[in-house]
């Protein structure tokens, strides 16, 4: 399905406009969660106030990747018709989407709402291709020759 995947590590310019030291203030959230929602906070305002999301997008992606990576993990693919590539862009598209609509609350577990809500919506498109397979079943080999 995917011909041009996107890796979620995706990173972009570390000194962007508006977060001149990006990487050195990421580093010194990734072990206090508070610091890092509030740091998050401050991208996705940056995110909905740019003219230009595209130099703001890769830096909230690589704010979220440690956590990204790993409930990418636990989403399996339903294939031939979505391989792991496809759920990772997939959630790629979801955390942008919800860079723009997923209310703020001053920053409260952030992070956590954020990648829940992805997983949500990417884990329900999995089993609706689930049950549209189930439904439609597989056509035997005589068919498909013919």
């Amino acid at each position: 399905m995917a011909t041009n995947p996107t890796p979620s590590g995706t990173r972009g310019p570390a000194d962007s406009a508006g977060f001149p030291e990006f990487d050195r203030r990421l580093a010194a959230c990734r072990l206090d969660p508070r610091a890092r929602d509030q740091f998050l906070c401050e991208l996705l305002v940056a995110y909905r106030l740019s003219a230009v999301r595209s130099q703001i997008a890769p830096l909230i992606l690589e704010a979220v990747r440690p956590q990204l990576e790993v409930r990418r993990l636990r989403l399996r693919p339903r294939q031939p018709y979505l391989e792991t590539d496809d759920i990772a862009q997939q959630l790629v598209l979801e955390i942008l989407d919800l860079a723009l609509r997923l209310p703020l609350q001053e920053g409260a577990f952030l992070e956590r709402r954020l990648l829940l809500r992805a997983i949500e919506r990417v884990t329900r498109r999995l089993k609706r291709e689930l049950r549209y397979r189930n439904l439609v079943g597989s056509y035997p080999a005589e068919l498909q020759e013919e």
